[in-house]
C-alpha cells in the first residue's frame, strides 16, 4: 500500500508570508524562579550545578524538575536514584522540597503518545522487582510525584500527562530562566524533555521564559575526549579547564553563553559525588566529574507567543540571514512507505522523511538526526519551520505535527552562506516517486 497525498505536491508548500521580526522581548523580573529541568537524576549537576549556586547565591528561588527516575528496568533503583539527587541538591545548598520528580518512564520520553504504555519493570520502595504503568516520587517535594501530588493519583504514561504537569508547574511558578537539555542532544530522554518543555509552554497561561539549552551525550566521551565512544576512560587533567568544542560535525556549533565558576567546579564535583549509582570511578577521575569545569556553557534561547504558538525571536533580524519560513502539508501515512519534504537545491536539499515511528532530517546525503515518534500512521498535518540563523551558525528545523512540536534538528552545512539560502522559501517541495497525489 502507498502512501498518500491529500492534495497535489505542487500546492503542498504553504503560503510563506512576510516576516517581520518581533518586538525585543521584555526582560523578566530576576525575583521569579531559575529552574533547571533534568532528564534524568544526575543531569541537575551536569549541565545546571553553576546555575544552580549562582542564583541561590543571588537569593532568587530555585526549582529542579526531574522528568523520569532514571529506573531503566530493575537493575536501576529509581528510589535510589531519587535520594541521590536530594543529595547532590543539597550539596549545593537547595532544599528537597525545591524538587519536583515528574516520575515518567526512563527510556521512553520518546515513545510517550496519546496511549498509555505498557507497565514498565521497575522496582519498588521496598526494593523488589515489580511493574509499574504509572508516575511515582518517594522524594522530592511532597514525598510524591508531580501527578499525584495535583490529582491524587499517578499520572498515566502518556505526552498529554507530562505536558499536563509541565504547565501546572509553570502557571504556578511562572519561571523566568529554564536550563534544559538541548533538543540535538544524541539521547533520546535528552532531546524529548525540550520538545515537552515546548509544547507546555504553548499551552501555559505564561510568558515564556528565557530558555537556556545544555548538551550531555553528543559522541564518544565529550566533554572528556579521550575517547571516541562510551564507556569512557577514566580520565585526568580536565578539572576546572574550558569547554572543549563539540565534537566533529557539530564542532563549529559555539555556544553562546559562557558562565565562569570562580571555584574551578569544586561544588559541581561535590554535588556530582552524591550519584554513586552512575560513577565507575572517584568522580575526580569519572567521566560525569568532567562537566564540572571552569566554566558553565548553554545556547540561549528567546521565545515568544505567535498566536497559538511559542517560537524563537530572532535577536538581530537585519543580520542578512534568510527570513524564516514554513512548509505545511496534510499526509496520510499507512504502515509501510512515508512522505518526504525536500527543501533548497536539487543536487543538495534538505529533506524531512516521515515513515511510520521514525522522523529522518537530512542535508543530501547527510543524515542530520533520526528521531523516533509515536503514532505517525494516519493522517495529520505537518508543517516544518525553516530558520536560517547568522547568529549561532546554524539553519533549525522544527517539524510540527497537528500543530504539535514532534521534532527539531540544525544543519551545520548551510549556515555559512546564509544568502544562498535566500531563495529556497520559493524552492520548497514534496518529492517522493512513490507518493500517489489524491
Amino acid at each position: 500500500m502507498r502512501p498518500s497525498v491529500l492534495a497535489p505536491c505542487a500546492l503542498l508548500f504553504a503560503a510563506c508570508g512576510a516576516w517581520a521580526p518581533h518586538a525585543p522581548a521584555t526582560a523578566l523580573e530576576p525575583s521569579r524562579p531559575l529552574w533547571v529541568l533534568a532528564p534524568h537524576p544526575d543531569d541537575e549537576a551536569l549541565f545546571g550545578a553553576e546555575p544552580i549556586r549562582r542564583a541561590l547565591r543571588e537569593g532568587r528561588d530555585v526549582s529542579v524538575l526531574v522528568m523520569t527516575n532514571g529506573d531503566l528496568g530493575c537493575e536501576r533503583d529509581g528510589h535510589l536514584r531519587q535520594r541521590e539527587t536530594v543529595a547532590a541538591m543539597a550539596a549545593l545548598g537547595l532544599a528537597e522540597d525545591r524538587i519536583h520528580f515528574l516520575g515518567y518512564p526512563d527510556g521512553y520520553l520518546d515513545a510517550l503518545g496519546e496511549q498509555p504504555l505498557p507497565p514498565r519493570e521497575r522496582r519498588a520502595l521496598d526494593g523488589s522487582c515489580g511493574l509499574g504503568a504509572g508516575t511515582y516520587a518517594s522524594r522530592g517535594a511532597g514525598h510524591a510525584d508531580v501527578h499525584t501530588r495535583r490529582t491524587g493519583a499517578p499520572g498515566p504514561y502518556t505526552a498529554a500527562a507530562a505536558i499536563d504537569d509541565l504547565r501546572a508547574l509553570l502557571e504556578d511558578e511562572h519561571p523566568s530562566d529554564v536550563y534544559v537539555a538541548h533538543p540535538i542532544d544524541e539521547h533520546p530522554d535528552h532531546a524529548t524533555t525540550y520538545v515537552l518543555l515546548r509544547r507546555a509552554l504553548e499551552v501555559a497561561s505564561i510568558e515564556p521564559p528565557r530558555v537556556h539549552r545544555a548538551l550531555v551525550h553528543v559522541g564518544g566521551c565529550w566533554p572528556n575526549g579521550d575517547r571516541g565512544r562510551e564507556p569512557c576512560d577514566a580520565i585526568t587533567g580536565e578539572l576546572g579547564t574550558p569547554y572543549p568544542p563539540l565534537p566533529a560535525p557539530l564542532a563549529a556549533y559555539a555556544p553562546n553563553e559562557h558562565l565562569v565558576v570562580d571555584d574551578g567546579g569544586a561544588e559541581a564535583r561535590a554535588a556530582i559525588a552524591q550519584y554513586r549509582s552512575q560513577l565507575h570511578v572517584e568522580v575526580e577521575h569519572d567521566w560525569l566529574g568532567t562537566f564540572a569545569r571552569g566554566e558553565s556553557i548553554a545556547w540561549h534561547e528567546t521565545l515568544v507567543r505567535e498566536g497559538e504558538r511559542v517560537v524563537r525571536t530572532r535577536p538581530h533580524p537585519d543580520d542578512g540571514s534568510a527570513p524564516p519560513f514554513e512548509i505545511a502539508l496534510e499526509a496520510t501515512i499507512p504502515g509501510s512507505g512515508g512522505v518526504e519534504l525536500s527543501i533548497g537545491a536539487e543536487s543538495e536539499p534538505v529533506r524531512v522523511e516521515l515513515t511510520t515511528h521514525e522522523i529522518t532530517f537530512a542535508h543530501g546525503s547527510t543524515v542530520l538526526r533520526r528521531v523516533f515518534v509515536p503514532e505517525v500512521e494516519g493522517t495529520h498535518r505537518w508543517s516544518l519551520r525553516v530558520d536560517p540563523r547568522s547568529d549561532d551558525a546554524v539553519t533549525e528545523l522544527e517539524l510540527r505535527r497537528d500543530g504539535s512540536i514532534a521534532a527539531y534538528a540544525i544543519d551545520l552545512d548551510q549556515a555559512p552562506a546564509p544568502q544562498a539560502r535566500a531563495a529556497a522559501r520559493e524552492g520548497a517541495r514534496c518529492t517522493n516517486p512513490s507518493m500517489t497525489p489524491s
